[in-house]
């Protein structure tokens, strides 16, 4: 007898809902044709999709300043705000893998977004002598939450959309 697995990923909040995204002031909130590309992509990819919560948003609500990760780590509360939802997820995670027998649910992926200070995967923007620099590395967010799974012993694979590019980067 084969047992159907789901690959489940776990979605950076605004793939899905844009509202939480950082937005200049005045910019127009319309839904961009690259978001539904990206969702029909990871669904191509053969993934089931579970929304994260957005640490940014979730903390500091909109309007926000575009902040650094350098800055956010600065910010009082803001890492263990993130420890705690980084918590709540790794939990949740654990406790469908474990519950799910047929059909059986993996987590398979942790979707992030490129040069966020909270979700980047692999470009990250930091301070450097007050100019905003992207240096290699993940978001504050990423960075706890992979910690909080892997101490769960799960270990998805971490890929990341690119709003600029208009591409999923995934680790070669």
């Amino acid at each position: 007898m084969s047992i159907t697995i789901f690959k489940l990923a776990l979605v950076s909040h605004c793939i899905l809902n844009q509202a939480v995204r950082y937005w200049p002031p005045g910019a127009k909130l319309e839904r961009p044709v690259f978001d539904i590309e990206i969702v029909s992509k990871l669904y191509r990819m053969g993934f089931s999709l579970l929304q994260l919560p957005c640490p940014e948003f979730t903390f500091k609500g909109n309007p926000r300043f575009p902040y650094t990760r350098t800055e956010y780590e600065r910010i009082y509360g803001f890492i263990d705000h993130c420890r705690k939802l980084a918590f709540d997820v790794a939990s949740s995670i654990e406790r469908i893998v474990k519950l799910s027998t047929e059909p059986r649910i993996e987590l398979a992926a942790v979707v992030g977004i490129e040069r966020s200070p909270s979700c980047a995967v692999f470009k990250v923007p930091v301070l450097v002598q007050d100019s905003r620099v992207y240096v290699d590395g993940r978001g504050v967010f990423m960075d706890i939450l992979e910690e909080e799974l892997r101490s769960r012993g799960l270990y998805p694979k971490f890929i990341s959309v690119d709003f600029k590019t208009k591409s999923i980067v995934e680790a070669l």
